[in-house]
């Protein structure tokens, strides 16, 4: 299973690429500085509305940035499933922010329950939130969230789960 990203190997952005073993981790690419690239992430070939989310996400003027973002493919002996994180933190040198930043998983299931009910906030609850900092090219540590999710259909429950966390990112201040 996927677990936390290790702490010392990423604590620092941007992150190394990592092409051993398989892997096809392109590394951190800054979004806020090279929205072009976007297409170098081959996990948003199956995610359109997801990409485009991310993509807005980075590129305006608003506190969070995303640092990385992974779907795969985890084998069980009682099968498959797939399983992934996005990882996002405030933005260096931005203006303060108006919450404290071990709350933000609560202000989102609020969030959720504002716009769609409190009937989608059990499926929301199942998302796993890790805090913990990041430098981002030399800044002092910001808060870094890693949010796990766990999608029952692959693309189509990804974009489901993350575009309303993505809306959600755009609104705080």
């Amino acid at each position: 299973m996927i677990g936390p990203p290790d702490r010392e190997t990423y604590s620092v952005f941007p992150y190394r690429k990592d092409y051993e073993n398989g892997r096809t981790n392109n590394g951190g690419i800054d979004l806020t500085l090279e929205p072009n690239r976007i297409d170098e992430i081959h996990e948003f070939n199956g995610t359109p509305k997801l990409k485009q989310a991310i993509l807005e996400l980075n590129t305006e003027n608003n506190l969070f940035m995303t640092l990385g973002f992974l779907i795969g493919k985890s084998e069980f002996e009682n099968g498959a499933f797939f399983i992934g994180y996005l990882e996002f933190c405030i933005r260096p040198n931005s203006d303060s922010y108006s919450f404290k930043p071990e709350l933000l998983d609560e202000l989102f299931l609020s969030y959720i329950s504002q716009e769609f009910g409190d009937t989608y906030v059990p499926a929301y609850q199942k998302i796993d939130w890790d805090l913990r900092t990041t430098s981002v090219h030399g800044s002092n540590p910001v808060p870094t969230y890693s949010v796990y999710f766990v999608p029952s259909e692959f693309e189509t429950q990804v974009e489901v789960q993350l575009v309303p966390l993505i809306r959600f990112l755009q609104s705080v201040s």
